[in-house]
């Protein structure tokens, strides 16, 4: 075959080009169209890159459906590796330096060497999101030693998004057993962090507690429970001790609270 280039750097003398060897460029690097309006590109026999007649441009890893799109930036290699078969897409990049996505010019995302995401230009890993997270929970009454039998509705669930956790759950019991004293409910999904944090109640049903009387609790540095309590004199609250509540006593709580 003869290939030649005529002064605008148009290949010419070729009249049909369609496999990996149609023409070579230096060793083992080729030009040839699989179909019609269509350029492609192959290295060591195989094809790699494909430009359809619409304009879209494929590429081809190591002859597999795999695509690969490496470049070196301050020293670091930076890729993107992306598979059609099963939809895996990974972007890395290495030495430290962050994956960011801007539109017109503009950072508007950037997920940091140390993990986390912020937003619009942010740098700062303390503003990071580097959480989020659903699950369930199970609450349970207990003095700190003993816990009493649960009824079959008691269930949590949470979310928690960066260190703040947010809770919500239904608490019931069918027996306190030998629970006595200052009563708690275990089970927190999360270590508290270093700042007490507030409980909320807007419903419970029979317990022992004095008409216009309402339940709240409070969650303490570093607990992993909450401490119930009653709004029982005009001072404040008390701590609610296993003779306000009652072997079939029930409550539902709100809450939030920072992780460390």
């Amino acid at each position: 075959m003869s290939i030649a280039l005529n002064g605008d750097g148009i290949i010419s003398g070729v009249s049909s080009i369609s496999n990996p060897s149609d023409i070579t460029v230096g060793t083992g690097a080729s030009v040839f169209s699989p179909a019609a309006n269509t350029l492609a590109f192959g290295t060591n026999g195989s094809e790699r890159v494909r430009v359809d007649s619409t304009g879209i441009t494929k590429l081809y890893g190591d002859g597999s459906t795999q695509c690969k799109i490496y470049g070196h930036y301050g020293g670091g290699l930076n890729w993107i590796i992306g598979n059609e078969g099963n939809q895996n897409l990974s972007i890395n990049a290495f030495d430290a330096y962050p994956i960011v996505f801007k539109t017109s010019g503009s950072e508007k995302a950037r997920i940091l060497s140390g993990g986390g995401l912020t937003f619009n230009g942010d740098t700062a890993a303390a503003n990071a999101l580097d959480d989020y997270e659903e699950g369930t929970w199970t609450p349970v009454i207990s003095d700190g030693t003993n816990n009493a039998t649960m009824s079959g509705f008691t269930g949590g669930r949470y979310t928690k998004i960066g260190n703040q956790v947010t809770c919500v759950s239904i608490v019931g019991t069918t027996s306190l057993g030998s629970v006595s004293g200052v009563i708690r409910i275990t089970g927190l999904p999360f270590i508290n962090g270093s700042q007490y944090s507030n409980v909320a109640s807007g419903w419970a049903e029979n317990l022992n507690i004095t008409a216009g009387h309402s339940i709240g609790g409070w969650i303490g540095s570093s607990e992993q429970f909450l401490r119930l309590t009653v709004w029982s004199s005009s001072a404040g609250t008390a701590s609610m001790t296993s003779t306000d509540w009652s072997s079939d006593g029930g409550v539902m709580l709100t809450f939030s609270y920072l992780t460390s």
